[in-house]
């Protein structure tokens, strides 16, 4: 048998293949002599053969090094930069989380909070003004019941005005439902009635778009709720349900309460050899350009938080039986998390 480099790749030599050469070479010097592994010579010659046989593999390693389904670590790395891909680094979860405190007050970058019953910590990535021009929540309550009218108006910069007013002079109670109905009514945010205040949120708390508060004399906004954007200190899949970020673990002053309205988006480890080889051979069918393959590995590759696609196409010249319209593509994608929302939509 030829070993090392041949027409048909490497051929590399086992640990038996190289003991078995050694045991030849010592017969044919010194004739027959014991060679059993209890002796001398044949433990010797095992000590030989374990040192030769690991060069073996590590030139069978260097020579599949250059080709992506042997390659492993920084040599799949190599490889792929033929193909202008990169392995996809570590990276931390992240969320949208929501502080209260007094209006103006600056929460710096890096503030940290943490997770309930955890010790997984979140670091703000920007500052954040708590403003009653930029709220995600606000917390209302009646100051003054014979005063009216009782009013509070809601601005979404840029594309709306909203004024919810009444005359209701009856008790704090009666004023805070009828404002709450009005709200929801319009569908544009939540109102719900909790310990004699009117709390008010986006009508989906995945929906980041801030709005401006103001309000009558007769009307107090207890709370004001800005948002900011944190990630985890540690790299990884961590998950982050709704309402688990409540605890501030640098305090800052003016800042009195933190929360996450809406779940968060895990992070994920470095990427696998495994992974980044599929990865790579979907890259390559993109070059395909309109193919269902190629159109499928775009979808997976260049969509945030598509995790499989499936594409099916009408080719002639008539409606198909699933209703799909000639010459077209259909297109069925599942998603890891819920996908971000575009305005109202």
């Amino acid at each position: 048998m030829t070993f090392g480099l041949t027409d048909s790749g490497f051929n590399k030599k086992t640990l038996t293949d190289v003991l078995a050469e050694i045991e030849a070479n010592v017969k044919a010097t010194l004739g027959d002599v014991n060679q059993n592994p209890d002796s001398t010579i044949g433990q010797y010659n095992g000590i030989i053969a374990e040192v030769v046989s690991d060069l073996w593999d590590l030139a069978d390693l260097v020579y599949n090094s250059q080709y992506a389904l042997f390659a492993k670590g920084v040599s799949l790395d190599a490889v792929a930069e033929l193909n202008n891909l990169s392995r996809l680094p570590a990276t931390p979860s992240t969320a949208t989380v929501i502080l209260q405190g007094t209006e103006f007050t600056v929460v710096p970058t890096g503030t940290q909070f943490r997770k309930n019953n955890t010790d997984e910590i979140f670091e703000l990535t920007g500052p954040v003004d708590i403003l009653s021009t930029k709220v995600l929540k606000a917390v209302y309550s009646v100051n003054a019941v014979a005063t009216t009218p009782h009013t509070i108006t809601i601005e979404i910069p840029s594309v709306s005005v909203t004024v919810y007013t009444n005359n209701i002079t009856t008790n704090e109670n009666d004023i805070l439902v009828d404002l709450r109905d009005q709200i929801n009514g319009a569908n544009i945010h939540i109102a719900e009635v909790v310990n004699d205040t009117l709390v008010i949120t986006n009508n989906d708390l995945s929906d980041i778009t801030t709005f401006k508060v103001t309000q009558s004399a007769s009307m107090d906004l207890d709370e004001i709720w800005s948002p900011g954007s944190v990630e985890c200190t540690t790299d990884g899949p961590i998950t982050v349900p709704a309402n688990s970020i409540q605890i501030i673990n640098s305090p800052v002053s003016g800042l009195d309460q933190v929360n996450n309205l809406s779940q968060g988006t895990e992070g994920r480890t470095t990427e696998s050899d495994d992974d980044f080889r599929l990865r790579r051979k979907q890259s390559i069918r993109v070059v395909g350009g309109a193919t269902v393959p190629s159109i499928e590995a775009r979808l997976v590759q260049e969509i945030e938080a598509v995790s499989s696609a499936t594409v099916k196409d009408n080719r002639t010249d008539v409606t198909d039986i699933d209703g799909r319209p000639p010459h077209s593509f259909e297109a069925i994608v599942t998603f890891s998390r819920t996908p971000q929302r575009y305005g109202n939509k």
